[in-house]
């Protein structure tokens, strides 16, 4: 699960690294506006990261059961 959620959207920034944070022929506010969808993803990807491990943290053996 680690490598299908948070895995492929960390590739998926990593892939467009360099075309958000290299300057190129574009206006600033296009930039800006790129670097602010590029780091909400940032966040989407860690929070779906957090999640995950919630997920598995809670299915081992030796976590605590509430019943």
């Amino acid at each position: 699960m680690l490598i299908c959620f948070p895995g492929a959207s960390l590739l998926a920034l990593c892939w467009t690294l360099r075309l958000v944070f290299v300057p190129g022929h574009r206006s600033g506010w296009a930039t800006t506006g790129l670097v602010i969808v590029w780091l909400a993803g940032l966040f989407a990807a860690a929070g779906c990261g957090y999640l995950v491990s919630r997920v598995f943290r809670y299915r081992s053996p030796a976590a605590p059961s509430n019943s």
